[in-house]
């Protein structure tokens, strides 16, 4: 599969596998074919997926920043990473059981978690891929542009969710903290 992408950038993770687009880049091309076991699909393609796949949602939250880093190279963009549960940095969000849950619902209910009561909807869904390999799994990706001063309030919410601090495990001989 072959990928261009202008202006806007994403990541897209699939298990262990993901899919990089370069924020902020007027015009980059990218090719998977590296990772094969990847499959772009449509969000209706991946609704009618039976019952032995997994469902992963995430979401890229960014905003236009005039600012400089080191006061001379521009920001462009500031998007919202956080630690996952393996140690590496990705989206928030997180696997959601269909048989409960929309797409929209699972992941705001992730979300809602871990930062403070933001809600997307199918308007804000980009992508869908699947993996078929030993855990079939199909990753969607959603995007929304806020202002800068919303996406610092998120980020902020973020650490009053009742996980934080708690995504890679605690350091040895460390006590863990409790949320009221």
């Amino acid at each position: 599969m072959h990928v261009e992408a202008r202006g806007l950038g994403l990541v897209s993770w699939a298990g262990s596998r993901m899919l990089v687009w370069a924020v902020g880049l007027e015009h980059i091309k990218m090719s998977t074919t590296t990772v094969p076991e990847l499959k772009q699909i449509s969000r209706e393609e991946a609704m009618r997926l039976g019952p032995g796949w997994s469902h992963s949602c995430h979401a890229m939250l960014y905003a236009a920043n005039p600012g400089q880093l080191f006061g001379r190279i521009p920001m462009r963009f500031s998007v919202l990473m956080q630690m996952r549960f393996d140690g590496l940095l990705g989206f928030p969000g997180g696997f959601v059981d269909r048989r409960f849950w929309s797409l929209e619902d699972g992941l705001n209910r992730v979300l809602g978690l871990g930062l403070g009561g933001l809600r997307l909807t199918e308007a804000d869904y980009l992508s869908s891929h699947l993996t078929e390999g030993p855990h079939r799994v199909v990753a969607h990706l959603y995007a929304r542009q806020l202002t800068l001063e919303q996406l610092h309030a998120v980020e902020i919410s973020a650490v009053h969710s009742r996980d934080h601090g708690l995504e890679v495990g605690l350091l040895p001989g460390a006590r863990p903290h409790s949320h009221s």
